[in-house]
C-alpha cells in the first residue's frame, strides 16, 4: 500500500515539476501529506525518488526545489591544440590566394577598394614625398608624431584610475603579426627562438599615415565604413541562417572584417571548399587560424570583400555544397 501511494505522489509530483520553472519550490511535506493523505514517511521517500531521479534538489535549511535542466555542451578539446601540434607544409595563406574573375570571394583578409579612403591616402603619399621624411631616417620605435596620435586615441579608451599610455608607451609597426611576434618574445622568454621579419617601417609610409588619420576625412570615412560593414555583415548573417542553417554563428562581431562559422564536426572542411570554389565561391577553412589542432569544424568569411549584394548567392553555394557533404 505504501508503495502505491508513493508511486502516485511521484506521479503527480512529474507532472507538477513538468510545468514549474527551475528553482520553483517544491510544496512543503505536510502540504503533500494532506494533498494525497499519506504519512511522512511515504511523501519523504516520493521525494528522494524525484531527487534519485535528477528532478529536484534540496537545500539544507532552506527546502527543496524543482532541479535545472543541465544541458549537454559540446566537449571542450581547446587544452590540446597546443599538446598535438603538428607540423605543416608552407603554404601561401588563404587570405593572399587570387579568385576567378566571376567569383565570389570571401576569404580574402583586404578590405574592398571602395572601402578604402583612397582620396586620402593619395593626397598623403604626395605630401609624404615631398617632406623631409622621404629621405630623412626615421626614429625606430616609429614617427614621435604618429605615436603621441596613436597614444592619444588610446587614452581615450582608458578606464578613469588607468595611467594612460604616452607617445613613449608606443612603438609603430608595420603590421598587426609584427606586433604580435614583438609582444610573443615577452612570453618566449631570453635564449628561446623567436623568428621575425621587417620590424621597420619606413618613414614615408608612416608620415602619410599621420597625414590621414589628422584629416578632417578620417572621421567622415571612419562612420561611412562602420555603417557600410555593419550592412555587410548583417546582410552575410541574414544569408547564412537562410541557406546554410547547420552553419552556427557562435558570436555576430560588432567590429571587423570577418564571421566565423561552426559547421557540424564530421564536415571536411577542404573538400567543403573546393567544392565551394568549384561553383564559384572561395572560403577560408579555419584551421590555419589555429596554432594546432582546430578546436572545431569553422570556416571564416570576410564581409568587406567586392560585390556584397551576391552574399545570398554565396550563402546559397554554401548551403548546397554542405548538404551534398553531409550525404557523402
Amino acid at each position: 500500500m505504501s508503495n502505491d501511494s508513493t508511486a502516485r505522489i511521484v506521479a503527480g509530483l512529474r507532472a507538477w515539476i513538468a510545468q514549474a520553472p527551475p528553482g520553483a519550490r517544491m510544496p512543503s511535506n505536510r502540504a503533500l501529506m494532506a494533498q494525497y493523505g499519506a504519512g511522512p514517511v511515504t511523501v519523504q521517500k516520493a521525494m528522494h525518488a524525484l531527487a534519485s531521479a535528477g528532478l529536484v534538489e534540496s537545500r539544507p535549511g532552506v527546502g527543496t526545489f524543482v532541479r535545472a535542466v543541465r544541458t549537454v555542451r559540446p566537449p571542450d578539446y581547446g587544452w590540446q591544440t597546443g599538446a598535438l601540434r603538428s607540423p605543416r607544409a608552407p603554404v601561401l595563406a588563404t587570405p593572399l590566394r587570387g579568385q576567378l574573375p566571376d567569383a565570389i570571394g570571401l576569404h580574402s583578409g583586404y578590405p574592398d577598394r571602395a572601402l578604402l579612403p583612397e582620396r586620402l591616402v593619395r593626397a598623403a603619399l604626395a605630401r609624404a614625398a615631398r617632406a623631409d621624411t622621404a629621405l630623412a631616417r626615421s626614429d625606430t620605435a616609429g614617427l614621435p608624431e604618429l605615436r603621441a596620435w596613436f597614444a592619444g586615441e588610446l587614452g581615450q579608451a582608458t578606464p578613469t584610475g588607468v595611467a594612460p599610455p604616452a607617445a613613449r608607451d608606443v612603438v609603430v609597426l608595420p603590421g598587426s603579426q609584427s606586433g604580435l611576434s614583438s609582444i610573443f618574445r615577452a612570453l618566449v622568454g631570453a635564449g628561446r627562438p623567436l623568428l621575425a621579419e621587417s620590424m621597420y617601417v619606413s618613414g614615408v609610409l608612416q608620415a602619410a599615415a599621420l597625414d590621414v588619420v589628422t584629416q578632417f576625412g578620417w572621421r567622415t570615412h571612419l562612420r561611412a565604413l562602420r555603417h557600410e560593414l555593419r550592412a555587410r555583415r548583417d546582410l552575410l548573417v541574414d544569408s547564412l541562417a537562410e541557406h546554410v542553417p547547420d552553419a552556427h554563428l557562435e558570436h555576430v562581431p560588432p567590429g571587423g572584417l570577418n564571421l566565423w562559422a561552426r559547421l557540424p564536426d564530421e564536415t571536411d572542411r577542404d573538400r567543403l571548399a573546393r567544392d565551394c570554389e568549384a561553383e564559384g565561391v572561395v572560403i577560408a577553412p579555419g584551421a590555419e587560424w589555429f596554432p594546432a589542432e582546430p578546436s572545431g569544424s569553422f570556416i571564416r568569411l570576410n564581409f568587406s570583400g567586392p560585390d556584397p549584394d551576391r552574399f545570398p548567392d554565396a550563402a546559397r553555394i554554401i548551403g548546397r555544397a554542405l548538404a551534398r557533404a553531409s550525404d557523402r
